[in-house]
């Protein structure tokens, strides 16, 4: 059985929206548990490849929600799911099966899943980062709690998955990890933007170039010939210049890369009490200003052509406005 639930969770010092994506052995009780800060039909493969090879089974039918990840259109019998994910299912040997509406207990196990993560998880837990989060509920899912008998039975999970193995499908020796191509075009200076960031292309490449997306990471070719390989950064990183490690010193920026203000901003609260509270109202989510960046800097330029005395009291009549 698999299923998705959204979260509040505070992680680091804020409070962020995260999904739980869950896969659940019904007889066993064993699962595997994941959060997302955000979930497709790309991520939901890539999930259920590290599921499915980290238990080395999987049952012959996965019950699922009617989810448009998977299913094309219909509901519960009548569910057409897309030709790309039947093929992923048959890779691993299972097939899907939507539950019938209004009729949840056809995979109530999933919900109790989420139930006892609230209630057994998440209490007096911190979570510094996602990937903190995520290693959390891995060591508690298939350790702690696959090793605790269940209330009920006093069952223990992984004795009971030892014995459900016989049912199971075994998967074969190799399946590879689920991929996505991507196509972008080389800018001026030698950047493909994807996801918000830019990465480097080597030298003398020019035009279009074609890519590998992974889950964790991006492989670039060029006629069939493999360029670049990098590690995805974290999913809050945006606008990062990202480079091999031998070229750190490279000093050409991407071409639409946004360009940051803090040195501006530190020079500019070096003017005085009156610009620091001046910064600190545009940067507040009331100020109407929409390219704020864009105008710290200008704004700075402003400051150099200006005596201090000037800039320093238009500042403080624009402070009052």
């Amino acid at each position: 059985q698999h299923d998705t639930s959204d979260y509040y969770l505070k992680i680091g010092d804020r409070k962020i929206k995260v999904i739980c994506s869950g896969l659940y052995f019904r007889y066993s009780k064993m699962r595997y548990v994941k959060f997302y800060p955000r979930f497709n039909r790309f991520l939901m493969k890539c999930f259920f490849h590290e599921a499915l090879i980290y238990f080395g089974y999987c049952a012959g039918i996965c019950i699922i929600d009617n989810t448009h990840l998977a299913v094309l259109y219909g509901t519960g019998e009548r569910a057409v799911f897309h030709p790309e994910m039947i093929a992923f299912a048959k890779k691993y040997g299972f097939t899907w099966k939507a539950h019938r509406i209004k009729q949840p207990n056809r995979k109530a196990g999933k919900e109790r899943n989420f139930l006892t993560l609230e209630t057994n998880f998440f209490p007096g837990r911190r979570f510094k980062s996602i990937d903190d989060l995520n290693a959390q509920v891995k060591e508690w899912s298939l350790e702690r709690f696959a090793d605790r008998p269940l209330s009920k039975s006093a069952l223990i999970p992984k004795e009971l998955f030892e014995l459900e193995k016989a049912y199971l499908v075994k998967l074969p020796e190799f399946i590879d990890e689920p991929f996505q191509y991507h196509e972008r075009i080389i800018d001026k200076y030698g950047y493909i933007a994807f996801n918000g960031n830019y990465y480097w292309i080597p030298e003398g490449i020019k035009g279009r170039v074609k890519f590998v997306e992974y889950e964790n990471k991006i492989t670039m070719y060029r006629k069939h010939k493999k360029l670049v390989e990098y590690v995805k950064p974290v999913w809050d990183v945006k606008n990062a210049q990202i480079v091999p490690d031998e070229m750190k010193s490279i000093t050409r920026q991407p071409n639409n890369r946004k360009k940051k203000y803090n040195e501006e901003e530190k020079k500019l609260r070096n003017l005085g009490d009156t610009v620091s509270s001046y910064l600190d109202f545009i940067l507040t989510p009331e100020c109407m200003i929409k390219q704020k960046p864009r105008f710290i800097r200008e704004l700075y330029r402003l400051s150099k052509k200006m005596t201090k005395e000037l800039f320093l009291k238009c500042i403080s009549r624009a402070l009052k406005k």
